[in-house]
This record gives C-alpha cells, structure tokens and sequence, in this order.
C-alpha cells in the first residue's frame, strides 16, 4: 500500500487556498497539475509502497512519540518552487509560522523510522504542494508566479494523519488510515 504522513490543514484554509490556485492557474499556459482542494495537506513523510506490517510500526512510532508533539499555529506567504527557478517540478506555498514545529516533527520521527524503513535524509523544507509541472514552466511564467502572494491569517494543527495514495488516471485519492492527536 501506498502510503505517507501528512499534516491537515483546515477546510477554510484549503478553499483560500483553492480559489488562489485557480486564478493563478489561468494565467499559466504550460501543463502543470493542480492539486485538488480536498487533497491539500504539508507531507511529513512519503514513505511510499509499504507492507501492513510496516504500516503497523509507523503506527507504533508515532504512537510512541506523539506524546512529544503540541498543537501549534501556521500561517502561509509566499511561492516557491522545487527544485529551482530554472528547472520548476514543484510550486508550492511557504510555511511563514509553525516551519521550525514541522521540522521538528520531521527530526522526531525520522530516526525511529529510518530503523525499518527505506527513507532518505533530507534537508526537509516545511511547504504546501499546489502543483506539479511535469515539464516544468517558462520564464516569465515563473517572473509572473513570483509576484503572486498567498498569506493566510493563522490557523491550529492538531494531529497527524496515516494517508494511503491510490493513484488513478484522474489523479491521486487519498485515504486518511488513521489519525493522531498532539497531546495539549
């Protein structure tokens, strides 16, 4: 099964979010895959194809430490993109609060999970994925992407969430397998 951890962001936040990717999204002529509303979400951890085995000790890792992890505020600015400017796969919304609590969450869990499953370290970099451009995007489409701001007033996360990604020729669905909650 297919599967990573993410972050919830709440429903308003999500259609905030939604109506920006669709008025930015008619400005720009190349392919690039929007992400659906329902499936915003900041990725913690892709952990991609994993056996029910495994899904039962990423279970118990985070149930082991989710005692260490608080609620905390986010709030979003700006656009970016991955890897670069020159070569965009990835544009994506900053993370301006809360950045260093997902970091932390990252290093928390990273350790444990890196025993048993294959994950690469990275120099994680807290963001939302609004869209993916398979062949990347033109200059002055991303000079026109760089003047655009998104900056949401700020909003609580409260828990993780176990997704599973079956991917269909319509796009991913997303199945929340189980949820976690920050203690306080």
């Amino acid at each position: 099964m297919r599967t990573f951890l993410a972050l919830p962001i709440r429903e308003d936040v999500r259609k905030r979010v939604n109506s920006f990717v669709k008025e930015v999204s008619k400005r720009i002529k190349s392919r690039v895959k929007w992400v659906e509303e329902e499936n915003l979400h900041f990725t913690i951890f892709f952990f991609g194809e994993v056996e029910e085995r495994q899904v039962e000790r990423i279970e118990s890792v985070i149930n082991g430490k989710i005692h260490l992890l608080k609620k905390f505020n986010v709030r979003l600015n700006g656009l970016s993109f991955f890897p670069n400017e020159r070569r965009v796969r990835v544009v994506w919304i900053g993370v301006k609060e809360g950045s260093d609590e997902m970091k932390s969450i990252y290093s928390t869990l990273y350790t444990e999970f890196s025993r048993f499953l294959k994950i690469r370290k990275e120099n994680f970099v807290p963001h939302l994925t609004i869209g993916r451009a398979k062949f990347g995007l033109n200059e002055s489409e991303v000079k026109l992407l760089k003047e655009e701001n998104l900056t949401t007033s700020s909003f609580t996360i409260d828990r993780l969430i176990l997704f599973e990604s079956k991917l269909t020729p319509k796009g991913p669905i997303y199945t929340p397998l189980r949820s976690f909650f920050f203690k306080g």
